[in-house]
């Protein structure tokens, strides 16, 4: 009977460190999805003042328009960053904090990780890349962003 709790234990324990992946998953696609949006709305508003000044320099469009597009993805900039900027950030230090804590188990507590049997090896691997990922996801969408708003 106590080999059967053990094994529910880990199943368990498993299965909810799965779950908590794939919140984090979620949540950082969200801002991707909201990234990209603003990226291409930046691009598309570069690419059509682009269109508006002739070769010789002039500017021929509506400057109101262009100026009232710029203030309304500015103003989406500034919600979209006010939502991102926390959820970011948390996602930064926990999956920090998740790195820092495989590879101290997986360094200094060998045995009862990594080296105790395939599944908690296959297991520790599949945690590591995705805190991996989730970190360059963290990093690019900064990078994006700050890079479209940058050339405005």
């Amino acid at each position: 009977m106590p080999d059967v709790m053990l094994l529910l234990a880990e199943v368990v324990t498993i299965l909810l460190m799965i779950l908590a992946e794939y919140t984090w998953f979620f949540s950082h696609s969200v801002n991707y999805v909201v990234t990209r949006i603003i990226y291409n709305q930046f691009r598309a508003l570069n690419k059509d003042f682009h269109h508006a000044v002739s070769c010789t320099g002039e500017f021929q469009g509506r400057i109101r328009e262009f100026r009232r597009r710029h203030q309304q993805l500015s103003q989406s900039v500034q919600n979209a960053d006010q939502f991102m900027m926390v959820s970011n950030m948390a996602g930064f230090c926990c999956n920090i904090f998740n790195l820092i804590l495989i590879l101290y188990c997986s360094i200094f507590f060998y045995d009862e990780t990594v080296g105790h049997d395939a599944i908690y090896a296959i297991m520790y691997v599949y945690w590591l890349a995705s805190t991996l990922l989730s970190l360059t996801l963290t990093a690019c969408q900064a990078i994006v962003i700050n890079h479209a708003v940058g050339f405005v």
